[in-house]
């Protein structure tokens, strides 16, 4: 008689989603099993919650779990966006402006409010850290 398998040498790993379940293999990314239960319907998804910890879409799975896409329209989601926004203007001022430092201070609404130190922006600087993003994105 062959002794069952140790669970941690498995290739494959079941996954949740949804109230649904399937098997893939081990090390299969978040973006594949999203698109696997939700095919064409798909929602633009940010990144998945997996035991109460946010998970990057490219993030690889190891084990069995549940996962749920998260989009824009969650709030766990619209933070990993706005995160990103952040990281991203403060990419491309470094780019354009080394010399610069910036503050980012507080949310706005939904918009945020920073202060480059010791000087105003100008709108040809706001262009040109504009036009830096979205060459990035």
């Amino acid at each position: 008689m062959n002794p069952s398998p140790d669970p941690g040498t498995a290739q494959t790993i079941r996954v949740e989603c949804g109230g649904k379940a399937a098997d893939f293999p081990r090390g299969v990314d978040v973006l594949t099993v999203l698109r696997s239960f939700y095919g064409d319907d798909k929602p633009d998804f940010l990144c998945a919650l997996c035991g109460g910890v946010c998970l990057e879409l490219n993030e690889p799975l190891t084990e069995n779990c549940e996962i749920a896409g998260l989009t824009y329209r969650d709030e766990e989601g619209r933070r990993v966006y706005e995160r990103s926004l952040r990281f991203l203007l403060l990419m491309s001022l470094y780019r354009l402006y080394p010399e610069k430092r910036v503050r980012i201070l507080n949310s706005v609404g939904y918009g945020l409010y920073l202060r480059v130190l010791g000087e105003e922006m100008s709108r040809e600087m706001v262009a040109a850290v504009e036009s830096e993003i979205r060459r990035s994105v």
